[in-house]
């Protein structure tokens, strides 16, 4: 225990050396550079280039410290109080590497710990999970490793490779991640709960091998479509994980519309996301087979100023979703929520969110035997305490949780810590 405190320790002190040392010094960023949507720390909002060779990279550490007061399975258990994650992930400009017009890389390397990930299964039994952010004690994976190229003069993207449905791209104004939501997506700097993270009534499989395209309608409908092995249940870095039908497949599809008009009242800055999905094929029997729907959308409701570069002000964001077949474990499930960004004076680009979000069980008649609901209330206040370095303390409100009617609702406070290196 005291070998790992103080590997993390190092690590911790080394990221926050090359995080100054990085901002001090400003080198060239290549146009196609990739950034992340769901997930900040997948992809910087602004990653380092290694000297002109279309290389960019970034890292970052994220640590949480949760501990459950009150009900839930325990309040003395100190299995996962304790957890992190780190990641490090680069581009690569395929046209000035190789000569590949429109063309480009990306890989993601990340690991976490401790092995049970985080307090849930031994403190809390939460059916969403507390801790989006835990690895459950993959020190390193492959996490991703794809290929992108762009056709129609960027109007038609195409994505193959390891990769990881939710989080998605950022590439040439295009975004191709599904069930995407500005306001609650990202466990590194806005809600820990995984009911905010992304939609729990769709199966995304693991970090799998698929094929994604996207095609940009206008300035604001885009339409996006995948298909991916459907592995859920294999390790993250098994070669199984990449091309196996042992568990079948994963189909989504997509229509967004993506406002970007401050004057218009119904108009707003937002975003819109409705698809529908369907798993099954390979080993999977016909009451294995799932079908659903999904609707995610996030609006800016007033920025603090006409600044285009000003983000301060306050966002609204809901998601739904509705499954159907024998094998499902969520019937329904519908989350709300709020953000403002620099509500306090002199703390501008401090963020404060509060959400809450509900999800109904299929019945005790289901495969997975659960039954009832579970209801999430969080609110997290991330304070910038530098550009490299957030501070999130964080307070979730769980009722019944796993749709245990007879367990005692759980009240779990946390503190998140996260290095940018960008």
């Amino acid at each position: 225990m005291c070998s790992r405190l103080g590997i993390t320790a190092c690590v911790t002190f080394y990221l926050s050396v090359f995080a100054v040392v990085g901002h001090a010094e400003h080198g060239s960023r290549h146009e196609d550079i990739v950034r992340g949507t769901a997930h900040s720390s997948r992809a910087p909002h602004g990653i380092e280039q290694f000297f002109g060779t279309g290389v960019t990279w970034g890292a970052g550490l994220t640590q949480v410290y949760q501990h459950n007061t009150h009900g839930g399975l325990s309040t003395k258990s100190r299995s996962g109080r304790y957890a992190g994650s780190y990641d490090v992930q680069a581009s690569a400009d395929l046209e000035r590497i190789l000569g590949w017009s429109n063309s480009t890389a990306y890989l993601l390397l990340e690991g976490g710990w401790p092995r049970d990930g985080c307090i849930d299964p031994t403190a809390v039994g939460s059916y969403f999970g507390v801790d989006g952010d835990a690895i459950h004690g993959e020190w390193i994976d492959v996490a991703e490793l794809w290929f992108l190229r762009s056709f129609a003069g960027d109007r038609v993207f195409v994505q193959v490779g390891k990769a990881d449905l939710s989080a998605g791209i950022e590439y040439r104004d295009v975004i191709s991640a599904f069930d995407l939501n500005a306001y609650a997506n990202d466990e590194h700097g806005q809600f820990l709960n995984g009911a905010f993270v992304n939609n729990p009534t769709i199966p995304f499989p693991a970090y799998t091998l698929s094929l994604s395209a996207v095609a940009k309608l206008s300035d604001q409908w885009q339409f996006a479509a995948a298909g991916a092995t459907q592995s859920g249940d294999a390790d993250i870095d098994e070669t199984a994980s990449w091309a196996s039908d042992d568990e079948g497949f994963f189909v989504i599809a997509q229509a967004s519309f993506l406002p970007a008009s401050r004057t218009d009242l119904w108009l707003r800055t937002g975003e819109y996301h409705l698809g529908a999905w369907w798993t099954g094929g390979g080993d999977l029997t016909s009451q294995d087979e799932l079908t659903g729907v999904y609707l995610s959308a996030a609006r800016e409701i007033f920025r603090e100023s006409d600044d285009p570069g000003d983000e301060q002000g306050l966002g609204v964001f809901a998601r739904w979703g509705w499954v159907d077949g024998d094998a499902a474990e969520l019937d329904c499930f519908w989350s709300v929520g709020l953000q403002y960004r620099g509500l306090f004076a002199l703390r501008d680009d401090d963020v404060v969110g509060i959400g809450f979000a509900r999800g109904t069980f299929t019945g005790s008649d289901s495969q997975a035997g659960l039954a009832g609901s579970e209801q999430v209330l969080e609110l997290y206040y991330s304070i910038a305490v530098a550009r490299w370095m957030t501070l999130s303390p964080d307070l979730q409100y769980i009722a019944n949780p796993g749709g245990r009617s007879d367990s005692d609702d759980a009240l779990i406070v946390g503190l998140r810590g996260r290095i940018l290196i960008e």
